[in-house]
């Protein structure tokens, strides 16, 4: 009875031991470093790999964002990657947290308030005060002190807001 008990755990014990893996496990997954959905622990390709187009397409997260949400073949234009760089550059040393307007975020941005209303105005650029605060036609030019922004900087902030302002 022994030796039958004894050849009964060895066949458990060869069935185990041939069922199990003891390599690492394969990972599936895009293994093309230059793709958007890039997988750095993938083992095996799944076929899953995703890029970019180029022209107004980029990749945030392994997603690809379309930068031209009418289709009219013109890429809109970024608030975090163009908008938000001209106010740390020129404007929150001023409009950081203090006082009633902070432009250290889209957020903070969009609930700016004046004694005149919103400083943005979505879709209307040039009736929007950040606008004609800029431009120097409602009062004091801003950015103080620094004089101005160029045309340039202010027109991409215009025609973001003429897009909508969206935070992108």
């Amino acid at each position: 009875m022994k030796l039958f008990k004894f050849f009964l755990f060895g066949i458990f014990l060869a069935a185990f031991w041939s069922c199990s893996d003891l390599g690492d496990p394969e990972i599936s997954g895009c293994m093309t470093s230059a793709a958007c959905n890039y997988d750095p622990d993938a083992t095996l390709n799944d076929e899953s790999c995703v890029s970019v187009d180029g022209v107004c397409e980029t990749c945030v997260d392994g997603t690809i964002v379309d930068n031209d949400a009418n289709d009219d073949e013109i890429c809109d234009i970024s608030y975090l990657t163009q908008i938000q760089p001209i106010f740390d550059a020129s404007c929150t040393s001023c409009h950081g947290g203090s006082g009633s307007l902070s432009l250290t975020s889209y957020e903070n941005l969009m609930l700016g308030n004046s004694n005149n209303g919103p400083v943005v105005n979505a879709g209307n650029g040039a009736n929007s005060l950040i606008i004609q605060k800029l431009r120097g036609t409602a009062g004091s030019q801003m950015p103080m002190g620094d004089c101005c922004l160029n045309d340039e900087s202010i027109d991409l902030i215009e025609t973001w807001i003429d897009e909508g302002a969206q935070d992108n």
